[in-house]
């Protein structure tokens, strides 16, 4: 059976200690160690994690200023296209008044030539019947006669010149 003497005990005891000392130089702070390394991977692990993580948000945050900013340009240019656009059509329109007005103007300048050298025509024509009928007067003096019918003669000349000019 077993036995307690002072002896067993102390040789137990120092037996437990001996034990107690190459296990923990052994095994135990072996395993520490083994832990402790672990540990740092894990705590350096977690560390790059966040700091990918924040990365990764500050990221994103560009990103999406990025994207507003694009938005806002888009809708800037959109904008300039269209007040550029509408300046266009309206010196477009403008200039199209402008000819038109132009055109209409010389128009009316040439209607109003025309005109006046059909009554510069038209004057010619009488003077050149009244100089032929003044001259045929002259050259006969005859009698009164004569002068009525040339004088009925010139009104029938300067008559028909005038229909075919009106």
């Amino acid at each position: 059976m077993l036995t307690l003497s002072p002896i067993t005990i102390i040789g137990t005891i120092i037996n437990l200690l001996v034990l107690y000392f190459l296990l923990q130089h052994f095994l135990f702070k072996p395993i520490q160690k083994i832990m402790d390394k672990r540990e740092e991977i894990i705590k350096g692990q977690l560390q790059d994690a966040e700091e990918q993580k924040k990365s990764a948000y500050q990221l994103r945050t560009q990103y999406e200023q990025a994207l507003s900013q694009a938005k806002e340009e888009s809708g800037q240019i959109v904008e300039r296209a269209r007040t550029e656009a509408a300046l266009q059509a309206d010196a477009i329109v403008q200039n199209a008044n402008t000819e038109a007005v132009q055109i209409v103007e010389k128009a009316r300048k040439t209607v109003e030539l025309e005109r006046e050298q059909a009554m510069q025509e038209m004057k010619a024509q009488v003077a050149d019947i009244a100089l032929a009928a003044a001259s045929k007067i002259m050259g006969d003096k005859n009698s009164s006669e004569k002068d009525l019918a040339l004088y009925d003669r010139f009104l029938e000349e300067a008559g028909d010149s005038d229909d075919t000019n009106s």
